[in-house]
């Protein structure tokens, strides 16, 4: 699961204790540094997160997760995952073109512009949770 902003993450943990009760592995991607409001190791560990999931940071602290600046364990996490949730819009932005994300890759994320709305097949203002 790839992690959106601070204030989401007590949703996040909820949802990875229900993943993990399923017997399913989780790892939690953070920021690897303060951008934003995005959740960052800080933040995981203050709700308890690495109690729940393994967490691990991106490596770097651009928007998004974009696949030339993380580092090469978020990216091989990336790339070898059966199944990823990523959430946010920058997290989108940066990963829908990316073949890596086809079929796999599961966006959770609220439309704020009328252009992604257009490549989600949705409306400004709509949640969705869609894959590619």
């Amino acid at each position: 699961m790839v992690g959106d902003n601070s204030g989401e993450i007590v949703f996040d943990r909820l949802l990875a204790e229900e993943l993990s009760c399923m017997r399913i592995r989780v790892t939690y991607v953070v920021k690897g540094g303060p951008i934003l409001n995005d959740a960052t190791m800080e933040n995981a560990v203050q709700v308890g997160m690495d109690k729940t999931a393994r967490v691990i940071t991106t490596g770097s602290n651009y928007l998004g997760v974009p696949l030339k600046k993380v580092s090469g364990e978020a990216r091989r996490l990336l790339e070898e995952s059966n199944l990823v949730i990523s959430k946010g819009q920058a997290n989108f932005e940066s990963l829908e073109h990316e073949e890596l994300a086809r079929g796999r890759v599961f966006f959770l994320l609220k439309i704020k512009c009328e252009s992604v709305g257009k490549v989600a097949g949705a409306n400004f203002g709509d949640i969705v949770f869609f894959t590619r």
